[in-house]
């Protein structure tokens, strides 16, 4: 082989592309090396879906949801009211198995 340096190149990678590529170098009556290079693909989350689920009544309790169908590392949410006083609402932290959508919870004197 004419070069010292022997890449490899990915093309259009997948999530499933991610882990462990080892380059192995043998060199006739000097011996064997080799080096591993992890390789960890994110994938950018979805344009979100959101929407209102109940009826906005005074008095009325609705839920506003919001989620991306996918991302890696998960993707975090945060709910924000911008008129007319501006406030932002954090929503539970979910642990490694747990789906669902986090919730924010709000009214007078939150």
């Amino acid at each position: 082989m004419p070069s010292r340096n022997v890449s490899l190149r990915l093309q259009g990678l997948q999530k499933k592309d991610s882990g462990s590529y080892s380059c192995s170098v043998n060199v006739q009556h000097k011996g064997h090396d080799s080096k591993t290079v992890e390789l960890n693909v994110l994938v950018p989350p979805a344009t979100p879906a959101c929407r209102l689920l109940g009826v906005p009544r005074a008095g009325a309790n609705v839920t506003l949801s919001c989620q991306s169908p996918r991302s890696d590392p998960a993707a975090q949410y945060q709910w924000e009211r911008l008129s007319p006083l501006p406030q932002v609402f954090f929503p539970p932290v979910l642990g490694e198995g747990i789906s669902g959508n986090p919730e924010a919870v709000a009214g007078e004197g939150v």
